[in-house]
């Protein structure tokens, strides 16, 4: 079922309408057998599906994008062709329940690239810097960046959250 990754974490696919995880072998005969390839996702790590699966639970499957691209530099001598950060999530605005575009990256460790376009986001798009929650999985990362982000002054506390704090809280407001 799971490769591992670059970073260590065991990548998994899962099939939207059968709703179970695929072997890579399985994910590709299903695209080789022209298959749907929209009902197969791909995850990073197993804990990223464990994130999707609440969000769908909690939001409803129309409402999250999976793989939410968001544009961090404009094309440039360093980045020809810009630079991108491909977010793991995205809650849909949704005006009847009052709830703006949401946010999230399900990170097991922050890495010096995540933390870097974090930076990057917070500095040239400081709106959807806001609309941004990092979820881990059971312990926050004592990592000086993500200490910073938690502060009570900082415009992302209460957005840097566990995956059971993050569920508590929305679990009480979804309809």
């Amino acid at each position: 079922m799971a490769v591992a990754n670059k970073y260590k974490a065991n990548s998994t696919y899962w099939h939207i309408r059968e709703r179970r995880t695929l072997t890579k072998q399985e994910a590709d005969w299903y695209r080789k057998n022209k298959q749907p390839a929209l009902d197969i996702l791909y995850f990073a790590s197993t804990f990223e599906l464990v994130v999707y699966q609440h969000l769908i639970e909690l939001f409803g499957f129309t409402a999250v994008i999976h793989q939410y691209p968001v544009d961090l530099l404009p094309p440039g001598r360093c980045h020809p062709k810009g630079k991108k950060w491909i977010i793991d999530f995205a809650i849909k605005p949704d005006k009847q329940l009052k709830r703006s575009l949401m946010l999230v990256e399900a990170k097991g460790y922050p890495t010096d690239t995540f933390l870097t376009n974090l930076s990057i986001l917070e500095a040239t798009n400081p709106n959807l810097f806001k609309s941004l929650f990092l979820i881990f999985d059971r312990n926050i990362p004592a990592h000086r960046i993500i200490t910073n982000l938690r502060k009570t002054n900082s415009y992302a506390q209460g957005k840097v959250l566990t995956l059971p704090e993050f569920v508590e809280r929305y679990s009480l407001t979804v309809i």
